[in-house]
């Protein structure tokens, strides 16, 4: 399963043209959030598109296809319920996949919205032999009550996509603190959407580019890969520590088996601390065996920043959000996404008799 799933994904990557049939859709509030900034950035991906049950969230870009799941604000919004009203809307979505041969998915998986629509989302895809790479904003540690959910909806993913990439969320919240949790929910948005610009975007001036294909062909390691972010006024050798920790506080680092580095600096980091960087990390993961690819660019004022993506992960703390998989094992006691339809039993009634 695995091996296939691998090598399906790399006959993508193989394929892929300069953003031609490739597709990219935010799911929820804060998958709609990261789309738009990446929207704006020049990212070579033919079509975006905004799909939500909440219609403010596809007002963050003017831009794009926009696709809403209404639901009557009296249904349940498990994450179950809200799959059984984007049944109604089947139809639909496989026009948006026409034609796709690679997609993104970016969704946030702690609400409903991102839990129900992105594994509903993922199989429909599959179904029209698609690839799909799904990417996910994990909640924080203290929103336990949106843990389960997570969990659930990550393992369902992770069954149907070709690749996930995991975020945690608590390790960018360390960048600020101290600043409220809209500007916090702001501050995460921008940075991933900035990470997937410069680990996919070609090189433009000053920068030594990574692009499409490199980042494709990293993430179709077999399991989870893993993203973060870390900025820092000190040294360069701070912020690769910094952001290497944010992996492993995730995932086993003897585990991975590829990683990508981009280093956003200053303009004063030298051909010295890039060679010692990659060094040091290809010493931190994969028992000091793994490939890493770099990329550079410099913004004049805005200190280090380096955004870290390592994949070939079996499993990761998130796993844990899911304790009837953890006592299941590998048991399946249903191959199909639970999905429930709001009736009026009463209704029913009434027009039978």
């Amino acid at each position: 399963m695995e091996f296939t799933r691998s090598l399906s994904l790399l006959k993508a990557v193989k394929a892929l043209p300069n953003g031609a049939g490739v597709i990219a859709l935010g799911v929820g509030t804060a998958g709609c959030c990261i789309l738009a900034h990446l929207h704006h950035s020049g990212i070579p991906i033919e079509k975006f598109v905004y799909i939500s049950s909440d219609e403010e969230d596809l007002c963050y870009s003017p831009l794009g296809e926009k696709l809403l799941i209404a639901s009557d604000s009296n249904l349940s919004r498990l994450p179950s319920a809200v799959r059984g009203v984007a049944l109604d809307y089947i139809d639909q979505i496989r026009e948006i996949l026409s034609c796709s041969k690679y997609v993104f998915i970016i969704s946030g998986v702690g609400g409903s919205v991102g839990s129900g629509l992105t594994p509903f989302l993922v199989k429909v895809a599959k179904e029209m032999e698609t690839t799909v790479v799904s990417i996910l904003a994990m909640p924080f540690k203290f929103e336990k009550h949106k843990h389960f959910h997570a969990g659930v909806a990550l393992r369902q993913i992770r069954k149907l996509s070709d690749a996930v990439i995991v975020i945690d969320n608590d390790s960018l919240r360390e960048m600020a603190p101290k600043k409220s949790i809209l500007d916090v929910f702001t501050l995460i948005n921008d940075k991933i959407s900035t990470a997937l610009n410069k680990l996919i975007v070609p090189p433009k001036g000053r920068e030594i580019g990574i692009g499409l294909k490199k980042f494709a062909e990293n993430i179709k390691e077999e399991g989870y890969a893993v993203l973060s972010v870390c900025e820092s006024f000190a040294t360069t050798g701070d912020v690769i520590a910094g952001a290497v920790r944010s992996v492993c506080q995730i995932a086993e680092p003897d585990q991975a088996r590829k990683a990508m580095l981009y280093l956003i600096s200053d303009g004063k980091i030298s051909t010295e601390e890039v060679a010692t960087s990659v060094e040091r990390l290809g010493s931190f993961f994969g028992k000091g065996s793994i490939e890493v690819q770099y990329g550079i660019s410099d913004m004049s004022g805005q200190g280090l920043t380096a955004i870290l993506l390592a994949s070939g992960f079996r499993g990761t703390k998130f796993d844990g959000y899911d304790p009837i998989a953890n006592v299941l094992q590998d048991i399946e006691m249903d191959d199909d996404l639970d999905t429930s339809i709001n009736v009026d039993f009463q209704n029913m009634y009434n027009l039978n008799g």
